[in-house]
């Protein structure tokens, strides 16, 4: 998975999940834990589709 911070109305940033583009919005930048939390989740979904 490659993550990245994007602009965001407001004039904030968020990270956003490269694949899926604007789709893929993680979280906001200012909370790095909760989006290490969103990116955790979606990949034990990957690995285990069945916990999703």
């Amino acid at each position: 998975m490659v993550v990245c911070a994007r602009a965001v109305p407001g004039g904030a940033w968020a990270y956003y999940d490269v694949q899926r583009g604007r789709a893929g919005h993680l979280f906001p930048c200012g909370d790095a834990k909760a989006a290490a939390e969103q990116i955790d989740l979606f990949l034990k979904h990957r690995m285990f589709p069945s916990t999703w």
